[in-house]
């Protein structure tokens, strides 16, 4: 038994040790590491977009097709931090990710009757280290 835990001390400090390693040789890229596990993504709707084509927004494009209730389009974009213009009917959100910034476009239209008549979503550069 005594044995088991000495092993299980020389294991521990061995993989300490490694991490203690990695970091030493590695010290300028950590911070960039933490930047990009810590930036923003995009809302998971619009993770099939393509910049600069409101075509490629297939998700979005189906879950916000013409007849759906303009609600649920206005609860999402508020649900996803989006500035909402509601008398324009438009929306932007600034995503702040590595290594590029994205700006997402939302605008739509409706009828009387607060059903889509169309919507659409387009996802842009807003700036690269």
């Amino acid at each position: 038994m005594r044995n088991l835990l000495s092993s299980w001390k020389w294991l521990l400090c061995a993989a300490l040790l490694a991490v203690a390693l990695a970091v030493v040789l590695n010290w300028q890229g950590i911070p960039l590491g933490f930047a990009v596990a810590s930036s923003e993504s995009r809302p998971e709707l619009l993770a099939d977009a393509n910049w600069g084509d409101a075509e490629s927004a297939n998700e979005f494009g189906e879950r916000f097709a013409s007849g759906s209730p303009e609600r649920e389009l206005l609860n999402w974009l508020h649900a996803n931090r989006f500035t909402v213009d509601q008398q324009n009917k438009d929306a932007e959100r600034l995503i702040k990710g590595l290594p590029c910034n994205e700006l997402i476009e939302i605008t739509w239209s409706a009828n009387s009757g607060e059903s889509l008549t169309a919507s659409t979503a387009i996802v842009t550069e807003a700036g690269c280290l």
